[in-house]
Parts: C-alpha cells; sequence; structure tokens
C-alpha cells in the first residue's frame, strides 16, 4: 500500500480506540484498520473497496461509523495537501522576493503594508494606487542610490519606512513644492539609515544657494576690448568735384 500523505497521530489514535472495543476477532480488527488507515492516508472508498472486496458504501458505512468524516480522508485530504503544498511554495517565492527587491523578510515586507495602510486610508481610491505604496517607491530610490556602483547600500525596506514614518511627511511625498523627498546626507558614505534624510525641495534649493554663495567664483572676468575704428575709403577718391570732359 502506498502512503499518499501521513496520518494524523490523534486522529489514528481515537479511531484504533473505537476498533478495539467494537471488534473481538483479530482477523476483522485488522481488516477495519486496513481500510481506515488507506482513506485516512488519502484513499478513495472505490479505490479500497476493489483492495478488501467489498462495495464502496460498505466502507463508507464503516468509515462512518468510525467516526472518520469526508475531510480527514480520501480525495479531501488529498486536495488540502495539495493546497498546502502550493501556499508554502507561493510564500518561499514571495520570501525570495522579498529578499531580492527590498532586503527583509516577506513578513517585514507585510508589516510595512499594514502601516502604511493604516495611516493612508483611502489608498485604494487614489489613482494607480500600488504605484503609491512604499514598495514602489524604495525600489524607486534603491535604483537611484544604487547608480553610483562604488558606494554601497545597505538600507532595508524597514529601515527606509521607519524614516519616513518618524518624519511624519509620507503624505507629502515627491517633488516640488511643498514636497518632500529622501536624500543621502554624504555621497562618500554606504547609504544606510544614519546617512539618509527626509527633506523638502524648497529646504534642498536654499542649501544649494547658499553653498553656492560661499563657493569662490573661479569664471574669469571679461575684459573689455577696445573697439576697433575702421577707416572708411572711397574708390572714387580723386574724382569728387571733377566735372566730365567734353
Amino acid at each position: 500500500m502506498n502512503k499518499i500523505v501521513s496520518i494524523d497521530g490523534r486522529v489514528w489514535r481515537r479511531v484504533t480506540r473505537i476498533i478495539d472495543e467494537r471488534y473481538e476477532d483479530p482477523k476483522r480488527r485488522k481488516g477495519i484498520q486496513k481500510i481506515a488507515r488507506r482513506y485516512l492516508s488519502g484513499g478513495t472508498c472505490t479505490a479500497i473497496a476493489d483492495e478488501v472486496g467489498l462495495t464502496a458504501e460498505r466502507v463508507r458505512q464503516i468509515l462512518r461509523a468510525l467516526g472518520i468524516s469526508r475531510v480527514q480522508g480520501g480525495v479531501s485530504l488529498r486536495t488540502a495537501r495539495r493546497q498546502l503544498l502550493q501556499d508554502k511554495e507561493r510564500l518561499r517565492k514571495l520570501e525570495r522576493t522579498a529578499r531580492r527587491n527590498y532586503r527583509c523578510s516577506h513578513e517585514e515586507v507585510e508589516r510595512v503594508l499594514a502601516e502604511w495602510r493604516a495611516i493612508s486610508p483611502a489608498y485604494r481610491r487614489l489613482p494607480h494606487w500600488s504605484h503609491r505604496s512604499p514598495l514602489h517607491r524604495f525600489r524607486v530610490f534603491y535604483a537611484s542610490a544604487t547608480r553610483n556602483r562604488r558606494r554601497p547600500v545597505a538600507l532595508t525596506l524597514p529601515e527606509w519606512w521607519s524614516v519616513w514614518k518618524d518624519s511624519g511627511h509620507w503624505k507629502n511625498y515627491g517633488r516640488g513644492r511643498r514636497r518632500h523627498h529622501m536624500e543621502v546626507r554624504n555621497p562618500t558614505r554606504p547609504v544606510d539609515i544614519r546617512n539618509v534624510l527626509v527633506t523638502s525641495s524648497f529646504e534642498t534649493a536654499n542649501e544649494t544657494a547658499k553653498s553656492s554663495a560661499r563657493r569662490p567664483s573661479t569664471r574669469r572676468k571679461a575684459i573689455a576690448k577696445p573697439v576697433r575704428k575702421v577707416k572708411v575709403t572711397s574708390r572714387r577718391k580723386g574724382r569728387i568735384g571733377r566735372g566730365r570732359r567734353a
């Protein structure tokens, strides 16, 4: 007998106790145990009936007398087992995606999304709301930070989200007037949670203007060149004032 799935130990102990109480004949007891074990391991009533030489309806009656429900064995058990394997494979893929794109576990990604939904109750009513999520925006920031390959990036999604949440400017994310974005403090250092800050475009413009004002100008002053006077001459010089010959 091929074992399709593992049998629940608690259910099997209960079924064995019922069989020992109801059947005194060892041969009969062994046959009933075979039917119960086969069904609890994923076999169908028709397949079990062909093996033991009974009808499928008689097998159902025996299982019903033992207190075994449909969800505890047969096709339902195999379907649940297949669904469980599919869920494990899906979680494995999600975990791999979270490690590759967000540098954290899938559980941490779900926690960040839950916090984002709590502070953004109307996120589903926004146009293209998926592109406004922290997952998309973190990937945009990570791509811009990794343009310089010589500078390592050690920032994860939970750390990036904690900086935004502590700043209180998440709803004003973007570029432009009264908008905030994340910048790197020191471009020569690795990008981590201590080297990023949330700032506004107005503050960035002011800092750029102040730094340019303090920086001495390296341009050479233009020297005014003297205007060169051009002497105008006439080809008919010497003929002016002369009359025509007769």
